[in-house]
């Protein structure tokens, strides 16, 4: 009696948990909706001042509502995360303003000094706001802070150190970028995906800071980088990225002959044949690869020949890329018809996925 009395009562208690968890969530989810709703108010009030502002017929009047944008400011911190927001859109859209709407931002972003709050939050103890503020600072294009920012990365907390690196890139700080890469070019599971991160992020000249980074760098480090680099076709950077097509070390052969899949033209035909025929599987697909981007009857045949790789990803690739290549189907067709069942099969599948993509399309 007594442990059926025990069971009922956990019963009981489980039901009360359950709808205790179920009002904690209802009230939390209530509590989002209602600091949303606030947050929209105070935007659009935000807005409202600002088309004031724009359309006010003197400049006594603007600036009238300007004094009024900073006493929300100084009142209320989330009206400066909000109107941040909105001097980054207006950022985006300068050059298309009228001289009298620049004046105008320049005006308010002057008076509301957003800059100097995120100044201000840097210098804090608390690591998210100082990585907030570093966030903010890039947007706000704030190049009198590199020096500032440039400290952070010798701080022990790694999300500082990113932070403040894709800020130092967003800003084009050349030094900046190239020390945050070069403090963690070690740590190989973490470095390949912030480098690409970084460089995709940097508006400086990529030419100068791929170079020096791969003077500076080691084998890791300079496969990375011509790695990260391929896509944004740097001509000047093409000598040294096939130079490094025979480069002992496998990782930066495999590196520069993937970068070749974006820069390879008609005159790197000879070299991308004998790197389709090289020991390493994967030197041969982004070899194939390259070739499938040049559109002659060498680079077909080479292509071609590839279909029959001893590894299927290269008997892959070369087949999508033969597709790719000759409109005609006439060496398509070869290969479906010829003795190489594998290298057939290979055709068979890209061709299929292609007309299976083509017919998605239409539909």
């Amino acid at each position: 009696m007594r442990f059926e009395l025990f069971l009922v009562m956990i019963f009981f208690l489980s039901i009360l948990l359950i709808c205790a968890e179920l009002l904690w969530l209802y009230l939390l989810a209530d509590n989002q909706e209602e600091s949303k709703a606030k947050l929209n108010k105070k935007e659009a009030r935000c807005r409202r001042i600002l088309e004031a502002i724009i359309c006010a017929p003197t400049q006594s009047a603007w600036e009238c509502e300007i004094n009024e944008l900073v006493n929300l400011v100084d009142k209320d911190d989330s009206y400066m995360e909000i109107l941040t927001d909105v001097f980054m859109e207006s950022l985006e859209k300068y050059e298309e303003m009228s001289e009298k709407d620049k004046k105008i931002i320049g005006k308010i972003i002057e008076k509301v000094n957003p800059i100097t709050y995120y100044e201000n939050m840097i210098k804090e103890n608390d690591v998210v706001k100082k990585c907030y503020a570093c966030q903010r600072l890039a947007a706000l294009g704030a190049a009198n802070d590199i020096e500032g920012i440039r400290e952070l990365l010798k701080s022990r907390n790694r999300q500082l150190r990113y932070a403040a690196g894709n800020s130092l890139a967003a800003l084009g700080d050349k030094e900046g970028v190239e020390e945050f890469i070069l403090g963690f070019q070690d740590d190989y599971k973490y470095s390949y995906r912030v480098i690409n991160e970084v460089i995709d992020r940097y508006t400086g000249d990529l030419y100068e800071i791929s170079k020096d980074l791969i003077e500076k760098g080691d084998s890791y480090l300079k496969a990375t980088v011509i790695k990260s680099i391929g896509k944004y076709k740097i001509k000047e950077l093409v000598p040294y990225v096939l130079e490094c097509t025979n480069d002992t070390d496998i990782n930066i052969k495999i590196a520069a002959t993937k970068a070749m899949c974006f820069c390879a033209e008609k005159e790197h035909i000879l070299t991308l044949i004998r790197l389709s025929k090289d020991q390493n599987w994967v030197v041969r697909e982004f070899a194939v690869k390259a070739l499938g981007n040049l559109n002659t009857d060498e680079a077909i045949e080479a292509v071609k020949q590839a279909t029959q790789d001893e590894q299927w990803w290269v008997r892959q690739t070369a087949a999508e890329s033969l597709i790719k290549m000759d409109y005609s189907l006439e060496h398509i067709e070869s290969v479906i018809k010829g003795y190489d069942r594998y290298a057939s099969e290979a055709v068979k599948y890209s061709l299929y996925k292609v007309l299976n993509m083509e017919e998605k399309n239409c539909t």
